[in-house]
């Protein structure tokens, strides 16, 4: 391999690095000798950046990462900079996401089949919406988007818009602590209608008992509703309108009482946030040499510019990854 720029003795199969090992967050030792693997489609090498061709980079994401969990967060350029700046995620209030029927969607598959249950609930119009209301308002959930698609063009529009990056994390930087929304519980998204009511089966046929018991008394109903409401909660971000599957979202829900609160003009208007720090989670991720583990960057005309934009900003912040690849996808 020749470059056009400095010249460095490789070992065989490996590309040069920039030899630098400080770091924001702890050091560790890295399970190879190379800190940072940039990849262009041409795999050339240009401007001082040592590139390796595609077999390079599935090779050692295929060594390095072969009992590892990935999960994708698709942003656009300026988000991608300030996550790796300052080494968090800004999850999102659910009522603020692009889903308008986020929470009710999980209210429509628990109420129909309860309904199928119930020969006569004796509720109007005005005792259902409040009965909906009960177990839809007054919900306080922030969430991460990642995806379990490496490479989707549909999420590159969506959320990459003209200049996106995708950013490549470890499933288990996030640990599953047990079903409690404080911190935080990572799962993926449901759409089979099936699989919905198997989820909310136990739930529709309490709350097919309450209605029928109580014969139309919302006294009755909406004090033993209580009971139910805290288990729905736990399902309901999870599930979602069978149209996205496409996305197949995995989904870090928090309860944000541990995290500080912020509002900020969003894509839908006013839209509040917490930060979650994937730099404080690391600390705790038993096997991970780092957070971020490589980036795709958006379909482009121009995929080494992409690469090169992407690699500064990791390298201006000290961030070691395995790899930058233009995602090769013939769309501008």
């Amino acid at each position: 391999m020749q470059n056009d720029a400095n010249d460095h003795d490789l070992k065989p199969g490996v590309a040069a690095y920039d030899g630098a090992r400080s770091s924001k967050i702890r050091e560790r030792d890295l399970p190879f000798d190379m800190e940072t693997l940039v990849y262009s489609s041409k795999g050339n090498i240009r401007a001082g950046y040592y590139r390796a061709p595609a077999s390079i980079a599935c090779v050692m994401r295929g060594r390095f990462l072969e009992n590892v969990e990935v999960i994708y967060h698709y942003t656009d350029f300026s988000a991608f900079k300030s996550i790796v700046e300052n080494g968090e995620l800004w999850a999102t209030l659910y009522k603020n996401m692009n889903d308008v029927s986020e929470i009710e969607h999980s209210w429509d598959v628990l109420y129909c089949q309860a309904m199928d249950m119930v020969a006569d609930p004796l509720l109007n119009h005005e005792k259902y919406l409040a009965l909906r209301e009960n177990f839809t308002s007054d919900i306080d959930l922030y969430i991460v988007s990642f995806s379990l698609i490496r490479n989707s063009l549909s999420q590159w529009r969506a959320y990459g818009r003209d200049n996106g990056v995708n950013i490549a994390f470890a499933k288990a930087l996030f640990p599953v602590l047990g079903n409690s929304f404080d911190p935080y519980i990572l799962k993926p998204v449901i759409y089979s209608m099936s699989e919905k009511m198997q989820r909310m089966q136990s739930l529709a046929v309490t709350l097919a008992g309450i209605l029928e018991e109580a014969r139309g008394d919302m006294d009755i109903i909406l004090k033993q509703a209580k009971s139910i409401r805290t288990q729905f909660i736990q399902i309901a971000p999870f599930l979602k309108h069978e149209k996205f599957v496409d996305e197949r979202e995995v989904r870090l829900v928090s309860n944000g009482k541990s995290f500080e609160k912020f509002s900020r003009e969003g894509r839908y208007g006013k839209t509040q946030y917490i930060k979650i720090s994937f730099d404080d989670a690391f600390k705790y991720a038993d096997g991970l040499d780092f957070p971020i583990l490589y980036l795709l960057t958006w379909p482009s005309i121009d995929p080494d510019e992409k690469v090169k934009k992407a690699a500064e900003v990791m390298k201006e912040n000290k961030r070691k990854f395995f790899a930058i690849e233009d995602c090769n996808i013939p769309f501008r």
